[in-house]
């Protein structure tokens, strides 16, 4: 499948750029920061919004992790 791989590779370049992995907590400034800088990857890599989200979520750990799984 064509697709698959090119969200593979896509993945592996967006991992290359070391994205923060974001485990949710209760700090709004914490969140925004995250998102800052996963945006600063994407503006870079022309993603669709479906390949940012399968991007972004993966990097989620613990409690946001747990939050995604649930929403």
């Amino acid at each position: 499948n064509q697709q698959g791989g090119n969200d593979e590779r896509r993945l592996d370049r967006f991992m290359k750029q070391e994205p923060p992995k974001f485990d949710g907590g209760h700090n709004p400034d914490d969140a925004y920061k995250w998102l800052q800088e996963i945006e600063r990857i994407f503006r870079v890599m022309e993603a669709t919004d479906a390949q940012k989200v399968m991007m972004a979520t993966h990097r989620l750990t613990d409690e946001a992790d747990f939050w995604w799984g649930n929403t």
